[in-house]
């Protein structure tokens, strides 16, 4: 049995793509009979509801603890000594903070998606699409274990399961009934009521399914639109994100973690690029076919209810890009994460 930690932050403004992928291997982890404890900035399970619903202890921190000691000396009161590995998932922490880590663990793990700052671990996982090994030559260590690209995506074994199911949904000439929104669950700046009116604006005969953050800024001003607007629900805090995207024959998202998902289920999808280090996973994806992504880092696109109502009423496109979206990511890669863990 190891004695894993986990180092990651949510909050309105990073949202909770860091909590959500690192919950799906923490899982895994905790299937597989490993002891799992979360260390995160207080407010973290206010932001990612599915952390507070356990199956682990979260030690909270004051502060984003960039140094790396406070987060240190909780995991060696925790378990009164050194665990086994230190899993790290935050743009804020590097190498200062991860060489402090290893006097709390046996070995170091990063996750990264930026490849823009040096690393003290012994294995690093980037799931970025195109992303190769090079890109972090000169980051790490010699030795250090590089694994890159879709096939390590961290989601959770649902998706991977209801994969056949979406495959029999995505055929030619399929209808589209249903429109999934899943801008994140903070929400940043209300945009998921601006999408949802922008796609009701454009007019496309379809059901709407919107999924939000308790804490969402939209949240009022959908609910009230809900009841006003006859095949558009809103679904909180939801543990069936899954299922929706199995439903949903197109999908209106922000261009994060849950794009693996997306393509996980061959979801067609409209991606919406919300920040920096969304763009080129999104770029790449575009020009593969995958999705139409669209840039949002300075408003709603003004081409968005055009472009969800032209996907919409073409079928042979939207088969074209469930059909190479599905070969991006097959959903197994939690257990190719896992397998490269117990070699440490």
């Amino acid at each position: 049995m190891m004695r894993v930690a986990f180092r990651c932050d949510a909050s309105p403004a990073i949202g909770g793509g860091h909590v959500m992928r690192c919950l799906a291997l923490g899982r895994a982890l905790r299937k597989r009979g490993h002891d799992v404890v979360f260390v995160c900035m207080t407010g973290t399970t206010a932001t990612v509801r599915a952390l507070e619903q356990g199956p682990f202890s979260v030690l909270a921190l004051e502060n984003a603890d960039v140094a790396g000691d406070a987060t240190a000396a909780v995991i060696e009161t925790y378990w009164t000594g050194r665990g086994d590995l230190v899993v790290v998932d935050s743009y804020a922490l590097g190498a200062a903070a991860e060489t402090r880590f290893r006097g709390a663990a046996r070995r170091v793990v990063a996750i990264d998606d930026l490849a823009d700052r040096r690393h003290d671990c012994d294995l690093i996982l980037d799931q970025t699409y195109g992303r190769w090994a090079g890109a972090y030559k000169g980051l790490i260590s010699d030795d250090c274990v590089v694994l890159t690209g879709t096939c390590y995506a961290l989601l959770r074994p649902e998706f991977a399961q209801a994969r056949p199911q979406a495959i029999r949904r995505r055929f030619p000439g399929a209808p589209c009934n249903r429109i999934l929104v899943t801008m994140g669950l903070t929400d940043v700046g209300g945009i998921s009521e601006q999408v949802v009116r922008a796609i009701i604006r454009g007019g496309t005969a379809a059901d709407i399914d919107v999924v939000v953050g308790r804490q969402a800024p939209s949240l009022p001003a959908l609910i009230d639109l809900c009841r006003r607007t006859p095949g558009l629900q809103v679904h909180i805090d939801t543990n069936e994100l899954c299922r929706l995207m199995v439903d949903a024959d197109i999908a209106v998202g922000g261009a994060g973690s849950t794009m693996w998902e997306r393509c996980c289920l061959g979801l067609p999808t409209v991606a919406l690029i919300l920040a920096d280090n969304q763009r080129l996973a999104a770029q790449m994806l575009d020009a593969a076919g995958c999705c139409l992504a669209l840039d949002a880092r300075t408003g709603l696109p003004p081409d968005l209810a055009t472009a969800v109502a032209d996907l919409a009423g073409d079928p042979a496109r939207r088969y074209a890009m469930a059909t190479r979206a599905l070969k991006i990511c097959d959903g197994l890669g939690v257990e190719r994460v896992l397998d490269a863990l117990a070699s440490l």
